[in-house]
């Protein structure tokens, strides 16, 4: 039963070339990777977790990591965010104390404002898969990323995968920004972003427990699975 899981972990792709990045040239030591698969995701990953208490630069990274589906617009994106984050006047040190607060508060949305905000965040439309983002990578085994892929999936199947006695996903209420045509997870879907860990968690743990998948999964595992499933019209099993 775990096989459509595994194979779906195994054909993961997010192809992010931070090569491409048009400032790279600001930060000569930066943006110099690319990753693809889950290999080199998680290789990307431990780079953001051993230098993002120290480097703001590796925040910087990941913000264009995340934008880089966007194409064009993820250069505008990126750059500003990057200048959100500095007119915040934040350290490394500090984002960092700030991520970990959520990740041990987290099903506190007064911990995400936090977070939000000392990432520049302060706008009214309170954007959740970036800051997220920087919360899954930073522990990846209990936390996942939430964006519009994975929650057209939940959307989709949630009803054939609730089941009595586990963790039940509930629905996102992705907005659709009618000039630029794409759309968002927002604060109002804290609540299912909070059902979307515990689920990726039990799944975890499902996976884990079955002994015969050869990989030790994370919630950020589930979550990339759930990711390709979507993009790639891959069926998952109901574990």
């Amino acid at each position: 039963m775990p096989k459509s899981w595994t194979n779906a972990l195994h054909s993961y792709f997010y192809c992010a070339d931070l090569y491409r990045y048009r400032n790279a040239h600001k930060y000569p030591k930066y943006f110099k990777s690319k990753s693809a698969d889950r290999q080199s995701t998680a290789i990307f990953e431990d780079r953001f977790r051993s230098k993002c208490g120290s480097e703001l630069e590796v925040w910087y990274e990941v913000t264009f990591w995340k934008m880089y589906s966007m194409k064009g617009r993820g250069q505008y994106q990126t750059d500003e965010a990057i200048q959100k984050i500095l007119t915040a006047k934040n350290t490394a040190k500090c984002l960092t104390l700030l991520a970990d607060d959520f990740i041990s508060h987290w099903s506190d949305p007064i911990r995400l404002n936090a977070l939000r905000a000392g990432l520049g965040m302060i706008s009214k439309a309170k954007v959740m898969a970036l800051p997220l983002t920087f919360v899954s990578f930073r522990d990846p085994y209990n936390f996942p990323m939430i964006d519009t892929v994975s929650a057209r999936w939940i959307n989709k199947h949630l009803l054939a995968h609730n089941r009595p006695g586990r963790p039940q996903l509930t629905k996102f209420a992705t907005v659709k920004r009618t000039k630029s045509g794409y759309s968002v997870v927002r604060h109002p879907d804290m609540q299912s972003y909070i059902h979307w860990v515990d689920w990726c968690r039990w799944v975890r743990d499902r996976l884990n427990s079955s002994g015969d998948t050869g990989i030790d999964w994370r919630a950020r595992d589930v979550e990339m699975a759930v990711f390709t499933a979507q993009q790639d019209g891959l069926a998952l099993n109901v574990l």
